[in-house]
């Protein structure tokens, strides 16, 4: 069960090919953690909006690498026709 679900995490679109770019940011949010551990043992202080801002930044980074490596990001498909709800016994599609 976790190694599916490890396997899920760092493997592209076809759960086969293993991404650099997801190791990579796990491995940067791993470091992070390690970081603020750090310092909070050495210097005894824990800024939580500067750690939070950090992890944020990293997390982003790596999911919009992702997402621009994927190609996901392209514009967004036009919707198909919508439902207009006129009264309470006609629906006219548009």
């Amino acid at each position: 069960m976790f190694g599916r679900i490890l396997k899920f995490m760092f493997t592209g679109k076809d759960n086969e090919s293993f991404e650099l770019i997801r190791g990579l940011t796990a491995l940067c949010v791993i470091m992070m953690l390690v970081f603020i551990g750090f310092h909070l043992v050495v210097h005894k202080i824990f800024a939580p909006l500067e750690a939070a801002g950090g992890l944020a930044a990293l997390l982003f980074g790596g999911g919009a690498g992702s997402a621009i490596k994927d190609g996901t990001l392209s514009k967004p498909k036009p919707a198909g026709p919508a439902a207009t709800i006129q009264s309470a016994d006609s629906v006219t599609v548009s």
